[in-house]
């Protein structure tokens, strides 16, 4: 399971509890979850005035193996700019 937690505060809010938003999903392959401002295609959605993030910004896919792949897109750019592998505490699938 691959759960993403973010936390927002406005310049008004400064200084109270932040407002959370949060989202999973199971590590089963083929499982995606993207973050980004686009609420249609993104399960984790940023603040539409965040302009440094993209409509799509990162994708979190789980691949055959158990492990996440984590890969910055770069909006229209037709490559991404970055993927990363993630795999669980205890080092392969279920973290054991």
């Amino acid at each position: 399971m691959l759960e993403l937690t973010m936390a927002a505060v406005s310049g008004a809010e400064a200084g109270a509890t932040a407002g959370m938003l949060m989202a999973d999903a199971p590590s089963e392959p083929g499982a995606v979850l993207r973050v980004g401002r686009d609420g249609a295609a993104c399960r984790l959605v940023t603040p539409e005035e965040w302009l440094f993030v993209s409509r799509v910004h990162l994708e979190f896919r789980c691949v055959a193996d158990g492990t996440w792949q984590v890969t910055w897109l770069r909006g229209s750019q037709p490559d991404p700019s970055a993927e990363v592998r993630l795999a669980p505490a205890g080092g392969g699938p279920g973290g054991a």
